[in-house]
């Protein structure tokens, strides 16, 4: 969970109105969210990671005054009629072919809000960016750049040249890398690329070097009133959605928000939509909702008038169409994926000390699953016989499953990412000896079990079942060693067990066979033959058995 530091006094600031510590901490904990650590003015927050917009003071703000009906500005995104970006996209293609931006104009800055601005672009860094490869947050006051043409492009580095943010000097782009704590940090992302990503105007006014550092030049201080917000990433969808983000933010500060329209160049063409996703049009994503739905989920029935406020208090646009509201939720709201969280959100600024708790109509006991109970009683029997419990993972190398498949055939996995690992497991026992040859050398006798999934497929149907398997492995481990405890497990769990003799691949012959309980199989026991085991390394005889334990005769259990 985030944690962010902000001064109370600053929120009040914004929300032009005193908090009690209370009504603070009751404020949060309607958006998820508590009072960690009090110093004076400063108080420590934690937050939840879905509302990403929280992390810091205008956001915290903005939500809380939709909360408390404090007078709010509608979310008004206009497209800017003074700014353009060039994104050459085949340059750029194979760094981070995307940039989203927004320019937010006439806000007003003291020395708390410049810090609660970069505190969150830094904190959006941390949380959600893994390490600004996912996204970059740039942050420039244009006022100090001439030209409004700006390019977004990827240029050799012995092209590149500015000073970066922090810095007196000029610098090439690889002694950025070598001589800046962000190149330090950062510069990995670029390794072994041979063009670098540059944001730059029309007259070579270097703004930044994603998603490295800013440029000096437009560095945001106090007196900056028209600041521009450059997001860059390799997916369209989350850049846009943070530069959104950050621009409704800062709006608190008084800003005006428009978003720059992107002209993409791919190859010799230069057009607005050559991507789709770069269509103006796509400052929202929307959603119907139908009023019994709010009503199935919350027990509350609002009124459709009613709920209209409601969403618009969250920031959402709608519309009332034949009883069902079209919802448009600003992409900045990473959080919402789906119309229940739109019903969270109704019912947070409906108020949660508002619902009065109630006692469900109709009163049910829960208990556990059939399977469970069999597990457990499967893990309490071994145990108590002196197996030892080991968990395998149900990936597995064809090799490894090869001598246990038992008649099965294998689901095989597309593209495994280790080449190793490609298919699913059919057997218990097959994993079990892998675990075992990498323990061959400690003390006889070794005893272990495992109870888990195992996968399979019939004709083109994949099939689950869950097993138990054991074995023992010592000087001697025979066939009545290993039936001596099965025996004893089927006891434990109250199963009529028969063995049957049968000749099987993996087993020494007349020394093994199948498990059944009247005339269904359940499973196989027996001496695993000498080859196999030599194959895996494993010079001692091993002796095992193996059942499938979630079968509808499997459920009389005596615990």
């Amino acid at each position: 969970m985030p944690t962010i530091k902000v001064k109370k006094s600053h929120i009040e600031k914004l929300l032009t109105k005193k908090l009690e510590f209370e009504e603070l901490d009751f404020l949060l904990f309607n958006f998820k969210g508590e009072i960690e650590n009090v110093m004076n003015d400063e108080i420590e927050i934690e937050l939840s990671t879905d509302r990403l917009d929280l992390l810091c003071a205008s956001g915290l703000a903005r939500a809380f005054r939709s909360f408390l009906n404090l007078r709010k500005q509608p979310l008004i995104i206009k497209e800017d009629k003074d700014f353009k970006i060039f994104n050459d996209y085949t340059s750029i293609r194979d760094v981070r072919p995307y940039i989203a931006s927004y320019i937010v104009r006439n806000v007003k800055l003291d020395t708390d809000a410049v810090m609660d601005i970069i505190a969150f672009q830094e904190k959006l860094h941390e949380v959600a960016s893994r390490e600004r490869k996912r996204f970059a947050v740039g942050l420039h006051d244009v006022s100090k750049i001439r030209s409004h043409e700006l390019i977004y492009a990827g240029l050799p580095p012995d092209q590149i040249s500015f000073v970066p943010l922090g810095n007196e000097r000029n610098m090439g782009a690889k002694e950025i890398l070598k001589e800046t704590q962000q190149g330090k940090e950062y510069g990995k992302l670029l390794a072994g690329k041979d063009r670098y990503p540059l944001f730059y105007s029309k007259n070579n006014e270097i703004l930044s070097m994603p998603p490295i550092i800013n440029s000096e030049l437009t560095k945001l201080t106090d007196s900056t009133t028209t600041i521009l917000i450059d997001v860059t990433g390799d997916s369209f969808e989350t850049v846009k959605a943070i530069a959104q983000m950050l621009a409704v933010n800062i709006a608190e500060y008084g800003g005006e928000i428009s978003s720059i329209p992107i002209l993409c160049k791919e190859n010799e063409g230069l057009h607005t939509q050559s991507l789709t996703e770069f269509s103006y049009k796509s400052e929202f994503n929307e959603f119907r909702l139908d009023p019994s739905e709010v009503e199935s989920v919350l027990g509350l029935k609002i009124s459709p008038e009613n709920l209209t406020t409601l969403l618009e208090k969250c920031d959402f646009k709608t519309l009332l169409r034949d009883h069902e509201l079209i919802v448009q939720v600003p992409r900045y709201r990473l959080d919402v994926l789906h119309k229940v969280d739109i019903i969270e959100d109704i019912a947070i600024m409906y108020g949660y000390h508002k619902i009065e708790p109630e006692y469900p109509r109709h009163y049910t006991r829960g208990k556990l699953h059939p399977l469970t109970l069999i597990l457990r009683a499967s893990r309490n029997s071994l145990s108590l016989l002196g197996f030892v419990e080991v968990n395998n993972f149900m990936l597995a190398s064809e090799r490894e499953i090869e001598d246990f498949t038992f008649g099965f055939e294998p689901i095989r996995i597309n593209n495994p990412k280790p080449e190793e690992l490609n298919v699913l497991r059919t057997s218990i026992i097959s994993k079990l000896l892998s675990f075992l040859s990498k323990n061959k050398n400690k003390p006889k006798p070794i005893k272990i079990f495992e109870t888990g999934g195992v996968c399979y497929s019939i004709k083109n149907v994949y099939k689950q079942s869950f097993n138990v398997a054991a074995l023992i492995c010592d000087n001697i481990a025979t066939l009545a060693d290993i039936k001596s405890y099965l025996n004893q497990f089927a006891l434990d769990l109250g199963l009529n067990i028969e063995f049957r003799e049968r000749k099987m691949d993996c087993i020494i012959p007349k020394r093994g066979g199948k498990v059944f309980i009247g005339d269904s199989e359940i499973g196989v026991i027996g001496e695993i033959k000498p080859e196999i085991l030599l194959k895996r390394n494993i010079e001692y005889p091993v002796a095992f058995f193996e059942l499938r334990l979630f079968d509808s005769d499997l459920t009389k259990l005596t615990f």
